[in-house]
């Protein structure tokens, strides 16, 4: 009875065996009989997934030597994250690949700053209508890209009263890498007539690595007096988002 009991055991074992991984051209298949040839694993389902070690930051940040290409879910916000080690296992560095395209923001001025004349000046851009991913940093009046990609930036700001015999209105998109800030956008437009607000507006796609600060600045270049941003804040603003 006993060896019944045990041949009928591993039968059904061998059968679970063979049904769930078959081997095949160096790979395994599971619910096929055979994997596809260019797969090591070749997973097959209808209503369910695969599922990932899921640790919390600190417990990623301290696996010992994690091979490169290591992929694991980090748990440990509200959202769920998937993190790859994209360098060697002496010196990881784990990168969110999760496709999140939650990286959008349109930021305003608060209206009325000042401008002085022939002086490249940051704007203030610190009324948030929106911060998708928190990557506008508002106390610092800049953008920190946090994926390498492809991004597109908007701006639209506005001054008050220029002369229109000498004033000239520049406004810039730029760019810091680590080597300095740069303008990689700009618009220059002059008035046609005193008392009037100007508006310059800059679109630009960029292609941008993590870390580099995107912001705004403007310049005046009416020697006449120090001018300052549209009292409306809704009249001075930047957006931006990835596209890829």
């Amino acid at each position: 009875m006993k060896n019944k009991i045990f041949s009928a055991a591993t039968a059904l074992i061998l059968y679970t065996s063979i049904a769930l991984a078959q081997s095949g051209a160096g790979g395994v298949a599971i619910n096929k009989l055979v994997p596809d040839p260019s797969a090591v694993l070749d997973i097959v389902a209808e209503d369910q997934g695969v599922l990932l070690p899921r640790l919390t930051n600190s417990t990623i940040l301290n696996i010992p030597a994690p091979a490169k290409g290591l992929m694991v879910l980090d748990t440990s916000g509200n959202n769920v994250d998937l993190y790859m080690q994209r360098s060697t296992s002496t010196s990881p560095s784990w990168e969110n690949i999760t496709p999140d395209m939650a990286v959008g923001f349109l930021v305003f001025s608060d209206g009325s700053q000042q401008i002085l004349p022939n002086t490249p000046t940051e704007v203030i851009l610190n009324v948030v209508d929106f911060n998708d991913g928190g990557h506008y940093n508002g106390s610092a009046n800049v953008y920190v890209v946090p994926y390498d990609g492809v991004y597109q930036f908007n701006t639209s700001v506005t001054i008050f009263d220029l002369d229109p015999f000498f004033g000239e209105w520049n406004v810039e998109i730029r760019v810091d890498d680590g080597s300095g800030p740069t303008a990689r956008a700009s618009n220059v437009s002059s008035p046609s007539n005193n008392l009037q607000e100007l508006t310059g507006s800059v679109s630009v796609t960029l292609k941008l690595f993590a870390g580099s600060l995107v912001n705004v600045y403007v310049a005046h270049r009416d020697p006449q007096s120090v001018k300052f941003l549209s009292s409306s804040g809704i009249r001075t603003w930047l957006s931006g988002h990835r596209l890829y």
